[in-house]
């Protein structure tokens, strides 16, 4: 049966999921389920070539690695992401590969396997440049800038939100466009650039239409929820954050968690203190601790703060004490981040400077040579005209030497042998002039 033909396959739905996981990250959109049911039993009985069912397979595994993580359940989405990759590499789906990278290292950062996010997300920025996709590439520097803002590297995160900017802003894409505009205004709130924030993230808002996900505005939103929290502006704050409480619960495990620590810090900073105990306690509730390693240092201060100000000192310092620890760790963490980004950077830098040596050497060659050959050509130049100047009285001279002797032989005239001896003498210089000339001209010029 044909792959066009088969009920259980369906392209245009496995493009949209693919399309939207790629755009907007992990998410469980309605159909998922079934769609992956039929799609894994038309894979198991399909009778096209290995190397097509293989990049089948690879999207597949990438859809669950994908599912996976917004379920929360990390140590199976990097089964799946890394079986997708594998798969990817085999069958040449460079496409596919990339953002199994991209995914796999966000799942390691949640995880705190710091040495194979980092190696994750720049081999994929490495094979999104080779790839020459500006979209893809814009997509892994968006990765990377969520990777440096999980490790509060955040000079670093505005530096590459940039430059995800800079690229979208020559596509066509709205959503693209929407995302660059709120990453970049996250990275000024972590600077405690609040109010430069809010214009960036304002623009975002302005994009958003009917194509847009409604857990993406529910994003945006919390983000801005952050952004006047940071700006002082805490009526402003609590509004959004009880507004899209409720829609929180449609997000990812992992990031509902990360947004019900920030609504908690709203509240406690208004004096909220139950409230913010309640959202603790959901992100307890959605996320399991071991796989918030990324973003455990704002939930271990929080609940400082929290138990401090119910005066509770020795949950406090528990919490506190948790914070110091993990806080040591993750500077170690975001070091060698920093130290991979920095070796890249170097690395780059030093091809750059070689390949530009090489160019000025090329050059100054070039000019060189260029030089040389005038200089040949007028070397020639002058040597014709010495040799002409010279072999020609000479070739006279002998010539006239020649007719005085030849004359004095035929009229036997007398003449004093003094005066034929000069005469010969006179050709026999002539000649080994010629010779001489000869010489210079086979050693000067050039072959």
């Amino acid at each position: 049966m044909s792959t066009i033909n088969d009920p259980r396959f369906d392209q245009a739905a496995l493009d949209r999921f693919l399309s939207q996981f790629e755009q907007s990250g992990p998410a469980i959109p309605d159909g998922i389920e079934d769609f992956c049911a039929t799609f894994e039993l038309w894979i198991d009985h399909s009778t096209t070539q290995d190397e097509e069912l293989d990049r089948f397979r690879a999207d597949l595994l990438f859809i669950r690695g994908m599912l996976d993580t917004a379920r929360g359940d990390y140590e199976r989405a990097i089964e799946h992401l890394h079986d997708s990759i594998g798969t990817s590499g085999r069958s040449g789906n460079i496409r596919r590969r990339i953002f199994g990278l991209c995914s796999i290292a966000t799942c390691f950062e949640y995880a705190g396997m710091q040495a194979e996010a980092s190696s994750s997300i720049f081999e994929a920025l490495d094979l999104a440049e080779e790839l020459g996709d500006e979209r893809i590439h814009a997509a892994v520097l968006h990765g990377l800038s969520s990777l440096y803002e999980a490790q509060g590297a955040y000079e670093q995160m505005l530096e590459s939100t940039m430059r995800t900017l800079a690229i979208t802003e020559t596509l066509d894409d709205r959503q693209l466009l929407l995302r660059s505009y709120s990453a970049v205004g996250l990275a000024y709130g972590h600077l405690h650039r609040g109010d430069e924030g809010i214009i960036w993230l304002a623009k975002s808002l302005d994009l958003i239409d009917s194509a847009t996900p409604r857990y993406v505005e529910t994003y945006l939103n919390l983000n801005l929820m952050y952004l006047h929290r940071r700006s002082g502006r805490l009526d402003e704050a609590v509004l959004l954050a009880e507004e899209h409480l409720e829609q929180i619960a449609e997000l990812p495990a992992q990031h509902a968690a990360v947004l019900y620590v920030d609504i908690a810090e709203v509240h406690l900073t208004v004096g909220d203190l139950d409230r913010a105990g309640e959202m603790l306690a959901l992100a307890d509730r959605v996320s399991d601790p071991e796989w918030m390693k990324a973003h455990l240092l704002g939930y271990y201060r929080v609940a400082a703060e929290l138990h401090e100000a119910k005066d509770e000192p020795m949950l406090a310092l528990e919490m506190l004490r948790r914070y110091m620890q993990l806080e040591k760790d993750l500077r170690g963490r975001q070091a060698q981040t920093r130290l991979v980004a920095l070796e890249r950077h170097f690395a780059a830098e030093l091809a750059a400077k070689t390949d530009e040596v090489h160019y000025l050497r090329t050059v100054e060659l070039v000019e060189k040579n260029t030089q040389l050959s005038d200089l040949i050509t007028e070397n020639n130049e002058i040597l014709d005209i010495v040799v002409n100047d010279l072999r020609n009285p000479l070739a006279a001279t002998r010539l006239l030497s020649d007719v005085l002797l030849t004359e004095v032989a035929d009229r036997a005239v007398s003449i004093d042998d003094d005066v034929i001896d000069l005469v010969q003498s006179m050709k026999s210089a002539t000649v080994e002039m010629s010779e001489a000339i000869d010489r210079l001209v086979s050693r000067v010029r050039p072959k």
